[in-house]
This record gives structure tokens, C-alpha cells and sequence, in this order.
């Protein structure tokens, strides 16, 4: 439903109605419809930081800014709309809850990059910084598309353009 409409358009009542359940039994657990996004948003950053942390880097594979980096920008190509709610200006700024879980999923994500032999330790941090705007780019692009998805074309040139880039090996 989130990727479809938007979390703009989620109502109580249409979720309840998708779940086949009554809205009253949606306000027994959350109060208002923000408080059901706010608990959306900050699950969505605990899978984030989860499969930041749990992206290995086996012996041969890629190294671990790349990892990270993978998995971030997949996340966000798969879910865009679920991006768009956990980066929402007003939940952010509402709820330390949620700037909590977007610290916890950076600081996740900045330690991959601290640990990759590739950087000096001193550019990790305006790395990672880099990389987290760039998904949020991502997602807000997606979500500008009629179909709310990033085009297949557009995808590939941008996976291509980072291959490049955080596979790079200066000489």
C-alpha cells in the first residue's frame, strides 16, 4: 500500500480495510495515523542498519564501503516510498525516536566505511556523508517518476556511474 499510494495517501481506515480489520482495532494500538507511521518509518531504518551490519564482505567479494553501499541503494531503489516516510522533514523533526533510528542506520553505515583499507580514515566520515545523501536523492527521484519507481534505464546508468565509483582503484 505504502509503495503504491504513498504514505500521503494511507488512511486508517484503507489499511484497515486491506487488513480486513476494523479501524477501531488500529486506534487500540496507535493513537493517530502519525504515531502507525512513526512506528513504519523507525522499523524501516531497524531493517536498514540490520542489513548494513549483515552485509559481509567474504574474502574476493566487494569491499566494505561497496557492501554498504549496495545494500543502501537497493533498499532504497526496492522501497522508495517506505524512503519517502522514514526521511519525512516532519516526522524527523517531530520525533527523536526516528533521528535516533537514521543515526543508528548512518553510524552503521559510516563504520563500513571507516573499515575499508581504500580511504583514509580522515575522508570516511564526509564519504558516508555523501553516500546517505545520495539514496535520499535516489528515493525523492523514484518518487517523482509516474510509476514511483526509478526507470530500469535510469537504474542501470546510475548502478553503472557507482559501480565506477566505489569500485574505482586509484594507482
Amino acid at each position: 500500500m505504502l509503495q503504491e499510494e504513498g504514505w500521503e495517501a494511507l488512511s486508517v481506515r484503507a489499511i484497515a480495510k486491506r487488513a480486513r480489520i476494523g479501524a477501531s482495532s488500529i486506534y487500540h494500538h496507535f493513537p493517530n495515523k502519525e504515531s502507525l507511521l512513526l512506528l513504519i518509518a523507525v522499523k524501516g531504518f531497524k531493517s536498514l542498519t540490520s542489513e548494513i551490519e549483515d552485509s559481509g564482505t567474504p574474502e574476493g567479494q566487494l569491499a566494505p564501503f561497496a557492501s554498504a553501499s549496495r545494500v543502501f541503494l537497493n533498499h532504497v531503489a526496492n522501497e522508495p516510498a517506505l524512503h519517502d516516510l522514514m526521511f519525512n522533514r516532519h516526522l524527523l523533526s517531530c520525533h527523536e525516536e526516528l533521528r535516533q533510528a537514521e543515526r543508528d542506520a548512518f553510524n552503521a553505515f559510516s563504520r563500513k566505511v571507516e573499515a575499508d583499507p581504500r580511504f583514509p580514515s580522515r575522508q570516511s566520515t564526509a564519504i558516508a556523508t555523501t553516500m546517505w545523501a545520495l539514496g535520499r536523492g535516489l528515493a525523492a527521484t523514484a518518487l517523482s517518476s509516474p510509476e514511483r519507481e526509478l526507470p530500469a534505464e535510469l537504474r542501470l546508468k546510475i548502478g553503472e556511474g557507482l559501480a565506477y565509483l566505489i569500485e574505482r582503484h586509484d594507482s
